[in-house]
């Protein structure tokens, strides 16, 4: 059986997120050669991408939350509020080194684990069109088209008409 994922299923592994369960059953299946799991190459680049964007974001909110914090901070009856929001902001700036490590390991794991998919000029322009037919974001498309063009390469060497796959989510696909 092959089971083919895509970015999600690494940042729930990455981020114990509520599908990590799911998502462990799935790499483990996969290393014990009961599966054999298969991502799109932009599968495991967009969680990069995707953390980088969400450290951004707090690094943004945590100066906005400083900003606050030294206004508070004037004033004898606000500065317990001060302490806090400095406590606060200092931990959520720590999440991007933690989320790093995760995601460098859960990567590591998955090149070890998972077949790897290429993107090509025909799936790209076929990630195009799927985009617009099935309206998702560029990148899910391009994974989308990644996964047609391996099953219809599989079809063609077994010589059987494969339908193009149906969009899952983590839990119908373990056995």
């Amino acid at each position: 059986m092959i089971i083919y994922a895509e970015s999600n299923l690494v940042l729930e592994l990455a981020l114990d997120q509520e599908q990590a369960d799911a998502a462990r059953r799935i790499v483990e299946l996969a290393e014990a050669g009961r599966v054999a799991l298969v991502l799109p190459a932009v599968a495991l680049s967009e969680p990069f991408s995707n953390l980088a964007y969400r450290q951004r974001e707090r690094r943004r909110i945590i100066g906005e939350i400083q900003r606050e914090r030294a206004q508070l901070q004037r004033s004898a009856m606000h500065r317990h509020l001060a302490v806090a929001l400095a406590e606060i902001s200092d931990r959520w700036d720590s999440l991007a080194n933690v989320e790093d490590v995760a995601l460098n390991v859960v990567a590591a794991r998955l090149f070890r684990t998972a077949g790897l998919l290429p993107i090509d000029s025909h799936v790209f322009e076929a990630g195009l069109e799927y985009q617009v037919k099935y309206e998702l974001r560029p990148q899910d498309a391009i994974i989308y088209a990644s996964i047609v063009a391996d099953l219809s390469g599989s079809a063609k060497e077994n010589s059987q008409d494969r339908s193009q796959p149906e969009l899952l989510g983590p839990d119908s696909c373990l056995p």
